[in-house]
């Protein structure tokens, strides 16, 4: 569970090309702040993206289109959501002992059809720019 005071999308989603199985890839990064320790950031951003109706977990290894961590998404024609933490920038503290930290993340959709892959990412990236957001 997180508590957000912002996660905003850094920029619109865009295309970095095909991967060995011809599919179209769309990124988009995004950052946020928090003035809790943040231990599940990526469950976080999947819990938006599932409660947006843009993704499932898989249940079986034959079903679901959203993973989290840096591997490629399964073979078939998507389009996936992976979310791959990326960092983000220093801790920051207030001089009244408030301590912000600012994670980053990588969502990818990767799929078959330009435009459902597109479609995908783009309505992800509109889900996610959210602001005082406890997430659960």
């Amino acid at each position: 569970m997180g508590v957000y005071t912002e996660i905003l999308a850094d920029q619109r989603p865009f295309t970095i090309g095909v991967d060995d199985s011809d599919r179209h890839e769309i990124v988009c990064n995004f950052s946020a702040s928090s003035d809790g320790d943040l231990n599940s950031w990526e469950d976080d951003l999947a819990t938006l993206i599932i409660n947006a109706g843009l993704g499932t977990f898989p249940t079986t290894i034959s079903n679901g289109d959203l993973f989290i961590g840096p591997k490629a998404a399964p073979q078939g024609d998507g389009p996936f959501t992976v979310i791959t933490d990326t960092g983000g920038v220093a801790v920051n503290e207030t001089r009244s002992d408030v301590t912000y930290e600012h994670p980053s993340a990588q969502v990818m959709v990767t799929g078959r059809s330009f435009t459902d892959t597109r479609t995908r990412a783009l309505a992800i990236w509109r889900a996610l720019r959210v602001r005082n957001i406890t997430i659960t």
